[in-house]
């Protein structure tokens, strides 16, 4: 899915993000588009990598939460619940040819399990006649066996299709019995209780469980009991939901739950309003591993980290306008390439090592000086 703020002409970035997200993944897009509230971000679909069919379904723009969470819901959905909700959407389309809100599929897809299907059940005949054989039509229950085939089975099928508003589906007849009503409900985006997110397994039982970090040792050695887990060498985890979601894979890569604990304690103490410079130098200087991260954190004083310049064209006019009035600047922006302006100034600033820009904005040392050590010039070899 393709992300930016919701006024789609700005000069803010935009970002690209697999749905379903974490709750941290959530709040990182916020950062990343300097807004502050998901209303702000605008969404534009890229690609579906499963239920396809909805790339047809999904009304216009839709809330970015709303999105998440019905991505959330189909990626857990139980495999003999695909086809029904696939059903289901199929049979409020042909109610209503308009597309469907992210909002009512959630609906859907929380009824998915009511729906009925009868294999085999391609058409009206078909239709009439299961309902005769399986006496759900009383009338014909009585119908003596000589008489039974000259029944207009297809009339009969037609009538309870159109009276259960049912379909004919992929091999299958579909139908519910009560007509599934609108249900209002409240999409929230929440910071998280924890800071990391474990999932532990015993490996020699396999049994999991979600562990939330930072906390005590004690509370660690009671959680893991819970499980069966006396000893370190039985513990298996994996990093689910980071509070600086680029540093998941690290948490993963740990063999100690309890030094997973101490990071985690680093990455809680960073001020949230330090929080978009610490990604942004995380990003700057390619910096995922967790013993090293501790180090910047404690350096972020040491950077300016500008917001407002996401792409080349922002670099150009934060430089114009220092040099010219804010009237002339506007003359001169309809003159002046600002991509290929801003791009050089960029390329000048990253090759002597002053600053870097990242999905959360243009970086740099408060001082000038350079961020990292500038790539060695070596001087040609004279060939002989």
């Amino acid at each position: 899915m393709d992300l930016g703020p919701k006024t789609w002409d700005s000069n803010l970035g935009r970002i690209q993000l697999d749905l379903p997200a974490t709750p941290y993944e959530m709040l990182d897009v916020l950062d990343k588009l300097n807004v502050s509230s998901p209303e702000d971000v605008g969404t534009r679909w890229v690609q579906y990598w499963d239920h396809k069919y909805l790339s047809d379904c999904i009304r216009g723009k839709a809330g970015f939460v709303q999105l998440n969470a019905l991505a959330e819901q189909l990626s857990t959905m139980e495999p003999e619940l695909r086809e029904p909700f696939h059903a289901l959407v199929e049979m409020e389309r042909r109610k209503d040819p308009q597309s469907l809100s992210v909002e009512r599929l959630l609906v859907l897809a929380d009824h998915a399990q009511d729906v009925r299907m009868v294999a085999d059940v391609t058409n009206d005949e078909q239709l009439g006649r299961f309902y005769c054989e399986n006496g759900f039509i009383e009338a014909v229950n009585d119908v003596p066996e000589e008489a039974y085939e000259l029944l207009d089975f297809e009339k009969i099928g037609f009538e309870m299709c159109q009276a259960e508003h049912g379909i004919f589906f992929h091999g299958c007849y579909a139908m519910v019995d009560e007509e599934i009503p609108q249900e209002d409900r409240v999409y929230d985006l929440k910071k998280p209780s924890y800071t990391v997110l474990m999932e532990v397994e015993n490996i020699w039982t396999g049994q999991k469980m979600d562990l939330e970090l930072p906390t005590c040792r004690e509370a660690i050695q009671d959680q893991l009991g819970q499980i069966g887990i006396v000893s370190p060498n039985q513990v298996h985890f994996t990093c689910k939901d980071c509070r600086v979601p680029n540093l998941a894979d690290a948490f993963s890569r740990l063999t100690d739950i309890y030094e997973a604990n101490h990071f985690a304690w680093a990455v809680e103490d960073i001020e949230e309003k330090m929080l978009p410079t610490y990604k942004a130098l995380l990003d700057a200087m390619h910096c995922y591993e967790l013993h090293d991260t501790v180090e910047l954190a404690e350096s972020l004083s040491d950077y300016t980290l500008s917001r407002h310049i996401c792409t080349a064209e922002d670099m150009a006019r934060d430089v114009l306008a220092l040099i010219v009035a804010s009237k002339e600047l506007d003359i001169l922006e309809k003159h002046v390439d600002l991509y290929a302006y801003g791009t050089e100034l960029l390329e000048m600033e990253m090759e002597r090592g002053q600053s870097a820009m990242t999905d959360y904005g243009h970086i740099q040392r408060a001082d000038g000086e350079m961020m990292f050590e500038c790539p060695q010039q070596t001087e040609p070899e004279m060939q002989l």
